[in-house]
């Protein structure tokens, strides 16, 4: 078993030496092999491990049970563990997700969190090819596209999953050939959650049809996984010209650019646009999607939607507006940055002025940025080439910026205009600035005077952090 996994981590390259890894770590079987298989490799990979518990407070004492054996497992092997308790059902209650779902979004947040803090490369979850095969059968009876049916991905920015295609017997064996303990959740027995009806009931059933039903399934997901990742390739593609202008609470896609498409990229194309302001983990159901294709089609202006995660998408005359519910209330009240100025603080945290948002820097050298493109909303610059003091402000009169890729300057006005930006919405635009020069469009574009380049030797990581709702998982 650990074998398999280390010749797994070769071939994905998962992993790379020197990293720091967190585990998230349940205590049951799947995450104690992980966590010990990691930790037996980690001297010949130069690995750093970390274990992060969460306590979902779901099975009262067996819960906390759980979070002591993580604890008491991670020490004597010598591994930091990082705890923490949350009211999972509350929460569930509170946002009208399912348990499951609830379980899933408070769980990765907190992943994140201690990752952020410590300073992790990856983090390491346990799902293995029994975890893939349910997904793929649960989704395939719902009802679902191919995205749903190519099953949990081995890597998803920094989460990996090294044992993504090892069966559960086999994860079982490995701890009980090292006379490994692991703690045994009950509720995986009980038959009202659809995954245990189909873990418990439908699999055992097909076995006995096909006895290597699970090996069969994972060759289907990973034919499906070149289907899809092309795909992917082409709809990214469209969606990039889709866009009209792309803001933190709303995008705008152009409606006749969509609406040309044909369905497979145009369906593509307004669930890309969902997920790029959907932050908690939820999905959008086919039913929603297929409401807003039939009216495209029909070319239909007017209509509204509402789609989970408190996204609305409005088709107008020429954009679908896609926008958190937030932007609609906000749009009447004060831009979010005050017009007086805030210097930002390298590093460190920046609070803006009249604003729950924030700017964190830190300073890295350039060999420890393993993303160059994060996202619109961090971004890195060469630490050399940016002036001594930056502000943080909206617009002001003879603004220019070098855009990105560019060879000579422009009015940020004529920016705005450039990236159909509307008129309303540029008073809001967070800028970082050294008087008029503008630095950083936020959530738009960097300035080329300040890129990295292959002479880089330190960079400065800059995130733009929103005012964040108070969900009881922060």
């Amino acid at each position: 078993m650990k074998e398999s996994i280390i010749e797994k981590i070769k071939k994905t390259k998962l992993i790379k030496s020197g990293d720091t890894i967190l585990v998230g770590f349940s205590g049951g079987p799947d995450s104690v092999c992980l966590l010990t298989a990691l930790h037996e490799i980690a001297e010949s990979f130069s690995l750093t491990i970390y274990a992060a518990h969460l306590n979902h407070n779901l099975r009262g004492m067996e819960s906390n049970e759980d979070a002591s054996f993580a604890v008491n497992f991670s020490r004597k092997h010598n591994i930091a563990c990082v705890v923490k308790s949350i009211e999972v059902a509350e929460y569930a209650s509170r946002t009208g997700v399912s348990l499951e779902m609830a379980g899933r979004i408070c769980r990765y947040r907190f992943f994140e969190e201690v990752a952020e803090k410590i300073g992790i490369d990856k983090i390491a979850v346990g799902h293995h090819l029994n975890d893939q095969a349910e997904t793929l059968l649960m989704n395939l009876i719902r009802g679902s596209g191919l995205e749903g049916l190519t099953g949990i991905p081995a890597v998803r920015k920094k989460i990996i999953r090294p044992l993504i295609h090892c069966r559960r017997e086999e994860i079982i064996d490995f701890c009980h050939r090292r006379n490994l303990p692991y703690r045994i959740d009950a509720t995986n027995q009980e038959t009202e959650f659809f995954r245990n009806k189909i873990r418990n009931r439908i699999i055992p059933d097909m076995e006995t049809c096909q006895p290597s039903l699970m090996e069969s399934m994972g060759r289907t997901i990973e034919l499906l996984e070149q289907d899809r990742d092309y795909i992917e390739e082409v709809v990214e593609a469209k969606y990039q010209d889709a866009v009209r202008f792309k803001m933190l609470e709303c995008i705008s896609l152009d409606y006749e650019t969509v609406s040309k498409e044909h369905p497979a990229v145009a369906s593509r194309i307004l669930r890309r646009a969902y997920h790029d302001l959907e932050k908690t983990g939820q999905t959008v159901s086919f039913s929603h999607i297929k409401n807003v294709m039939e009216n495209l089609r029909k070319g239909t202006y007017g209509k509204e939607y509402q789609l989970p995660g408190k996204i609305i998408v409005k088709l107008k005359t020429e954009e679908i507006l896609f926008a958190a519910e937030r932007y609609f209330e906000n749009r009447a009240a004060e831009p979010d940055v005050s017009k007086d100025q805030t210097t930002l603080k390298i590093p460190g945290i920046t609070h803006l002025l009249g604003s729950d948002s924030s700017i964190y820097c830190e300073v890295l050298r350039v060999q420890k940025v393993s993303e160059r493109n994060e996202g619109p909303y961090c971004q890195i610059f060469d630490q050399e080439k940016l002036p001594q003091e930056l502000v943080v402000r909206t617009r002001s009169t003879g603004d220019r910026i070098k855009p990105l890729g560019m060879e000579g300057t422009k009015k940020l006005k004529d920016f705005f205009i450039d990236q159909k930006i509307p008129a309303e919405e540029r008073d809001r635009i967070v800028l970082l600035a050294h008087e008029n020069e503008i630095f950083w469009v936020v959530g738009h574009r960097i300035s080329d005077r300040a890129k990295v380049t292959t002479d880089t030797q330190k960079v400065v990581r800059m995130q733009y952090r929103p005012g964040k709702e108070k969900t009881g998982c922060e």
